[in-house]
C-alpha cells in the first residue's frame, strides 16, 4: 500500500519501496497540453452503442466518441489487452 507524502491528491505519493510517484499536474506548456490531449485515462467498452465504438476521457479532460477500429484505444488488439486484465 502506497504512504501519501502529504494529505489527498495535492502531493506525491511513496511507494512502500522507497520509488515516489509524482501526482498528475496540469499541463502548463503547448506540448505539455498536445500531449495530455492524447492520453487516454478511460475507456468504455465498444459495444454499448448503436454503432459499435466507446467514448475516451483524455488526460486533458475532453471526451471522444471513437468507432471501433478507428485507431488507438479503440482497437481489437488493445482492447483484447484490457478485457486480459479483468480475467
Amino acid at each position: 500500500m502506497a504512504a501519501i507524502i502529504g494529505d489527498g491528491f495535492e502531493h506525491d505519493f511513496r511507494m512502500p519501496d522507497g520509488t515516489t510517484l509524482p501526482r498528475l499536474r496540469k499541463a502548463s506548456t503547448d506540448s505539455e497540453r498536445n500531449a495530455a490531449s492524447n492520453i487516454p485515462t478511460m475507456i468504455e467498452k465498444p459495444h454499448h452503442h448503436f454503432t459499435p465504438g466507446g467514448h475516451v476521457l483524455y488526460l486533458d479532460g475532453h471526451v471522444e466518441f471513437l468507432k471501433l477500429g478507428s485507431g488507438f484505444p479503440m482497437t481489437e488488439e488493445f482492447l483484447s489487452a484490457l478485457d486480459s486484465i479483468d480475467e
